[in-house]
């Protein structure tokens, strides 16, 4: 067996891993009554580059936007995930206890890749990023 047999082989075991952790939350999605595969619209009012650009005015007032999850972080009871939308990216503040139960265990099957929409206020990190803090998944 040589180094790019085994290489071949560890690339398998990972997909096949990834598309069982996938399939797993295919499962709980329509375990929940959802349609992962529904095409869905949004009515995004806002786009990043337009809140990033126009911060002062647009500071604590509601938004709804949608994009490609880019990023995903979690730190106990708060999240934060990256959207490229088509104007940037934006990064999203998502709290456990600031959208409904069910809205957070769909939450948690997001992956990088999946497309989003949701609403929130803007507001500012204490690490100065500019942000959304989400209020609810759409």
């Amino acid at each position: 067996m040589t180094i790019d047999d085994v290489q071949d082989a560890r690339e398998e075991q990972d997909i096949s891993e990834q598309r069982m952790i996938r399939r797993e939350k295919l499962a709980k999605l329509q375990e929940m009554g959802r349609n992962p595969f529904l095409v869905e619209t949004w009515n995004v009012t806002h786009h990043s580059l337009g809140i990033k650009d126009d911060f002062d005015a647009m500071e604590g007032k509601p938004v709804s936007v949608a994009g490609r999850i880019m990023a995903k972080r979690q730190m106990g009871k708060a999240s934060f995930i990256d959207i490229q939308d088509k104007e940037g990216r934006i990064q999203i503040y998502v709290r456990q206890d600031a959208i409904t139960p069910e809205e957070y265990e769909v939450f948690l099957t997001y992956d990088l890749g999946d497309i989003v929409g949701l609403e929130g206020e803007v507001f500012r990190t204490k690490h100065g990023e500019i942000s959304i803090k989400a209020t609810n998944l759409v």
